[in-house]
């Protein structure tokens, strides 16, 4: 376990990763307790990295708070299933903008 006491994180980013290879085989990180996850003003690359669950193991019951646009792209329109997984574990999300709430995201987002 990464961060097993973690239970809050806000991240604030709007440089992307400079060395993204996602043919590398990292090991998996995991928050096992985290309840709290802020992406505002983020590059979609940190949002991609928490969200895809070859990348993260997020906990359950988790609140989610993201902007759309870098959620959309990196879920591929809420089309990619390596994000299904830890985005099925959201409960409450919060997203800063209007936005049209599609049948895919209702699949993706579950519990919300």
């Amino acid at each position: 376990q990464a961060f097993p006491f973690l239970r809050k994180l806000s991240l604030s980013n709007r440089k992307g990763q400079q060395l993204k290879n996602n043919k590398m085989n990292y090991p998996l990180i995991k928050y096992p307790h985290l309840n709290n996850l802020e992406l505002i003003d983020i590059h979609k690359d940190y949002v991609e990295l928490f969200l895809d669950n070859t990348k993260t193991l997020l906990s359950d019951n988790l609140c989610l708070s993201v902007e759309y646009r870098p959620l959309r792209k990196v879920t591929n329109n809420f089309k990619k299933d390596t994000m299904r997984f830890n985005c099925a574990k959201v409960i409450k999300l919060m997203i800063p903008a209007k936005f049209k709430i599609s049948q895919r995201f209702k699949a993706y987002f579950p519990h919300v």
